[in-house]
């Protein structure tokens, strides 16, 4: 019926039918017969009123009405009304033109003389040029990655793809098409799936050149060593130059339970990640279940499907790649402010150096600001109340001055107190930088656990000095 219908069509003869030009094509004509749509048309010097215009081309159908077409020199040498024209009124000549289009090899004499209009287009020709516009052409490499996925998938042996069930089902299916279907064997599928675990295994090399140069962290030479020299060097190297800086600390709330799943699959879209990678990560934050243990009650197990799993050697680098975004977004919104936003995993802090702390203050206030709406819009919440301020001084100074954060509890007539010592990464800080804090916390401790291993064990009964050893090393 389809094929009668296309056929009567070719019958149709309308002068006044407006151009369709739903096909894109070249902008540009290389060349008279480049495009396979010149086939069906003759080129004129006027159109059918004798008439020309300057840097107008003129083009007349060989069918129908044989209607002369126009392309004028602001149409910048598209086609659309030379496909637009032959869609509606001659619709198999249209598919024929498709059909044409994409192919690469060249025409045959027998389609030249049709779109020419020598030769008219029966019912088994349209039959013939809709099924092979209809059906797409053959990929052998993707039907074997499809095979594969799906003996990954399904956990299947290599072997299940020379079973002779599996065999007569895919051949079935192929039946209609072209040729013999061939099947992958056991070495073409350990092939294939060797090549996507090598995709991935690129995919995470890529995560981790990632983040930005100030996130720390779960990537490799930023561990908290690293950031405490990296915290150091700043406070130092602005001294150098005669300012003053200071640092705003603050946390995110409950972090990596709140990471949103669907923003989590667009930043990592955005970012360029391999599709493979994306569906592993898709997968591999969902399905999965909880028990809830205390003593000797055990609760049934219950949906965890919302957020990372905290501990997971994926977890540093999911939050690394889900605030990277963030943090260039910071960086523009404030980037006359002269401040410095460094991350560690869900602990972050703004730097801010000045000649005054005064100013520094006022820079940290803003710059708080714009970093709270920014993890506002990706679902995440800080927490205001753990907010920590810290000055460092170079010179002896009781100067110590508050701020108002903007956002309760620590703002109107409650600022924020600057802290004395500031505890951050493990780091003991003085305002003067001199560790002096950091190293009586860590010799006091080891004092009281060498004291405490006493209590273990001596010459003659307890812990020998080798478990000793052992105990205090894993302490």
């Amino acid at each position: 019926m389809l094929t009668s219908a296309l056929q009567t069509a070719n019958t149709v003869q309308d002068d006044n039918e407006q151009p369709q030009p739903t096909v894109k094509q070249p902008s540009k004509m290389a060349g008279k017969t480049s495009n396979p749509i010149y086939r069906f048309y003759k080129k004129v010097t006027t159109d059918a009123d004798g008439m020309t215009s300057d840097g107008t081309k003129y083009f007349k159908c060989y069918h129908g009405t044989r209607k002369t077409v126009k392309i004028t020199k602001g149409m910048k040498g598209s086609l659309n009304n030379l496909v637009g024209h032959l869609q509606r009124p001659f619709p198999a000549h249209h598919c024929l033109y498709e059909v044409l289009a994409k192919r690469r090899s060249p025409l045959t004499k027998e389609e030249i003389e049709i779109a020419s209009g020598k030769k008219r287009m029966d019912d088994a020709l349209v039959k013939k040029y809709l099924n092979e516009l209809e059906t797409e052409p053959w990929d052998q490499a993707h039907f074997e990655t499809l095979v594969a996925k799906w003996v990954a998938a399904c956990d299947q042996p290599f072997s299940a793809v020379e079973d002779e069930e599996f065999h007569e089902m895919l051949q079935y299916i192929h039946r209609q098409s072209h040729g013999k279907l061939k099947i992958p064997s056991q070495k073409g599928v350990h092939e294939r799936i060797l090549e996507m675990e090598t995709e991935m295994v690129d995919g995470f090399q890529a995560m981790f050149k990632t983040p930005v140069p100030n996130q720390l962290g779960g990537i490799r030479q930023r561990s908290t060593e690293d950031a405490g020299l990296i915290l150091t060097h700043l406070v130092r190297a602005g001294w150098v130059k005669g300012l003053q800086t200071s640092t705003l600390a603050f946390g995110i709330t409950q972090f990596f339970p709140s990471i949103n799943h669907e923003m989590f699959m667009a930043v990592l879209h955005k970012q360029g990640f391999s599709p493979v990678l994306v569906d592993f990560f898709a997968s591999y934050l969902v399905g999965r279940s909880t028990v809830y243990c205390w003593n000797t009650f055990q609760s049934n197990s219950q949906s965890a499907d919302m957020g990372v799993r905290q501990g997971s050697a994926l977890s540093p680098v999911i939050s690394g790649l889900f605030i990277a975004p963030v943090m260039k977004l910071f960086y523009i919104k404030a980037v006359l402010l002269n401040t410095t936003l460094l991350s560690f995993v869900d602990d972050g802090t703004i730097w801010a150096r000045s000649k005054q702390l005064d100013d520094n203050n006022v820079g940290l206030h803003k710059a708080y600001k714009i970093i709270y709406l920014l993890f506002v819009a990706f679902a995440l919440v800080l927490e205001h109340d753990k907010t920590e301020l810290f000055h460092f001084l170079r010179r002896q100074d009781t100067y110590n001055p508050l701020l108002d954060l903007g956002y309760a509890p620590h703002t109107g007539a409650t600022p924020l107190k600057p802290k004395t010592y500031w505890r951050y990464l493990g780091f003991y800080f003085n305002r003067r930088l001199t560790f002096h804090e950091h190293i009586c916390y860590y010799a006091t401790k080891a004092f009281t656990t060498m004291q405490a291993m006493c209590m273990l064990g001596n010459s003659t009964r307890g812990l020998s000095p080798k478990q000793r050893h052992l105990l205090y090393r894993s302490c």
